[in-house]
């Protein structure tokens, strides 16, 4: 007598699409800078350095001088919507002829 394999049943489960968390997070940070001093791309990650300026009293002068406050690294997708945010924020932060930005 021979052995027959039986085929194993197989149950297609339909995946939720992925939803964007809509509740607080209170340890995400702001991020404030003036600048983006230093921007690269390389083995398919984007990197740009953020930097602001910092005023500060050392003996009695003020001081002020340039301070990395973040390094930013994201694939190409993320660079893609960084760059429609910014537009965005562009088209909304221009007047109109006769009026005002929104």
């Amino acid at each position: 007598m021979t052995k027959t394999k039986t085929a194993t049943p197989v149950h297609i489960i339909q995946a939720e699409p992925l939803k964007l968390a809509t509740t607080p997070s209170d340890l995400a940070p702001f991020i404030y800078f003036e600048t983006s001093a230093n921007q690269g791309f390389g083995n398919g990650v984007a990197n740009i350095t953020l930097e602001a300026l910092r005023h500060r009293n050392v003996d009695g002068n003020i001081v002020t001088d340039r301070i990395v406050v973040a390094h930013l690294r994201m694939p190409l997708s993320a660079v893609l919507s960084l760059k429609s945010s910014i537009e965005f924020i562009l088209l909304a932060a221009t007047p109109i002829k006769g009026g005002s930005a929104n």
